[in-house]
């Protein structure tokens, strides 16, 4: 079944979707503007402190030194609500280039250029679920809607690393779920979706998970019968004869072989015998937090247990979490479905899930609003009504547990917008 050019619920009101979108995203854009500006201007400044710690470590490498604190390195324990370099070192490393660079205009370039990274990320998912439809559509929703869903705003105000995370995420969608229709080369695609996986992975290490997502994925592309099942027509091999998820997978693992390599060749090896050090340290912090929505934190506080407990019960969040990720691979036909639940999974290998890290599925909720438009228009109603409900939860659940309803809601978005002939076995 396809829609023409007309039909449907975005169809007929194209012309009046695009004005109210623009109006959404200069008021969402506008009130972002202000609060960023008001927030920066306190006295520690509110807003951009991630960012600030990225610049400070970036400025300890640009002098000759380690980004970690020593204390960290010689094993001192940290508070969760604790601000601390962390991250590998090749991030100091990257941001030791801007290190002259005034942090001010450091924010500004660094949420300009997550949306200009996002923006053509959004055509390319256009071009896989949805080429007829004007690419000005989906380019100008991604950019209009960004500041409307909270994870992305906090995590845009914090100048967290996470605010690239729908860029990321939405060029390892393209590779993991290729849409009916496909504009583009897989294999290229593929290698993209590697490459994005690599970094989002190295820079904040839970999102590694999706690569036994694409292992496993591999695996199935090779069981199924070529004309058995339509969901693995597009996930089929490429001119090598490789399963193109795991040519995913091969260029995630050489470009991350890549940077570590340069990270050696300009720091050495010290840095990162430090950044093991201060992961070391990390094993000895109090994770419980009611903004650290974790599944394990969670229930320990729920059921009053003291830190101790967290430990053996991430221990079985991350098993569950393998374990969802492996079944979405294996079994879940639809291959946006299974990415939508192996994307949930890659929040949690890590005790601690910030609120912010729900921002990775906008690109999912646009590639189920585009998969919609050739599915009738019920499909397309219940899909844009998931997707809105979504958008709430992410208002009213700012930094709550609550805002985990995110996943059935988005899980729901995502099945209503199969075409009714897939339907029946979860195809796409």
């Amino acid at each position: 079944m396809t829609t023409r050019r007309g039909e449907g619920v975005l169809g007929p009101v194209r012309m009046p979707v695009l004005p109210a979108l623009i109006t959404l995203g200069v008021f969402g854009w506008a009130a972002f503007a202000f609060l960023a500006a008001a927030s920066y201007a306190n006295d520690p400044p509110s807003a951009a402190f991630d960012l600030e710690l990225l610049l400070d470590a970036g400025r300890l490498v640009a002098g000759g030194r380690s980004p970690y604190d020593p204390a960290l390195v010689a094993g001192r324990s940290v508070e969760i609500q604790s601000l601390f370099y962390s991250y590998p070192p090749l991030v100091a490393q990257a941001t030791s280039l801007v290190a002259a660079v005034p942090s001010a205009l450091v924010f500004a370039t660094w949420i300009v250029a997550s949306i200009v990274l996002l923006a053509p990320v959004a055509r390319i998912i256009r071009d896989q679920f949805a080429p007829a439809v004007p690419w000005v559509l989906p380019v100008v929703a991604s950019v209009a809607l960004a500041p409307l869903w909270f994870p992305f705003t906090v995590g845009a105000l914090f100048g967290n690393l996470d605010v690239f995370f729908p860029a990321l995420y939405g060029l390892v969608l393209v590779a993991a779920a290729p849409g009916h229709g496909a504009v583009g080369s897989p294999r290229r695609l593929a290698i993209a979706g590697g490459v994005a996986l690599a970094v989002a992975s190295i820079t904040k290490l839970h999102p590694a998970l999706l690569a036994l997502w694409f292992a496993l994925r591999g695996v199935r592309v090779l069981r199924a019968r070529p004309a058995a099942v339509a969901s693995t027509r597009h996930e089929a091999t490429d001119r090598t004869g490789s399963p193109l998820p795991w040519v995913v997978l091969g260029a995630a693992t050489l470009t991350g072989l890549v940077v570590l390599a340069v990270s050696l060749v300009a720091g050495g090896l010290q840095p990162w015998l430090d950044y093991v050090a201060v992961l070391r340290a990390g094993t000895n912090v109090d994770l419980l937090d009611h903004r650290n929505l974790g599944p394990a934190v969670q229930l320990v506080m729920v059921l009053g247990l003291g830190p101790a407990a967290v430990a053996p019960i991430h221990a079985l969040v991350l098993a569950l979490a393998i374990a969802i990720t492996a079944w979405a691979a294996l079994r879940v036909d639809d291959p946006l479905e299974s990415f939508a639940w192996a994307s949930f999974a890659s929040f949690v290998p890590m005790p601690v899930t910030w609120f912010h890290h729900f921002g990775a599925l906008l690109p999912i909720g646009l590639a189920a609003a585009l998969r919609s438009m050739s599915a009738g228009l019920r499909a397309q109603r219940l899909t844009v009504a998931s997707i809105a409900a979504a958008f709430l939860i992410g208002i009213v659940g700012l930094g709550m547990p609550v805002a985990w309803l995110v996943l059935p809601l988005t899980i729901a978005a995502v099945r209503a917008s199969r075409p009714p002939g897939r339907r029946e076995n979860g195809g796409s």
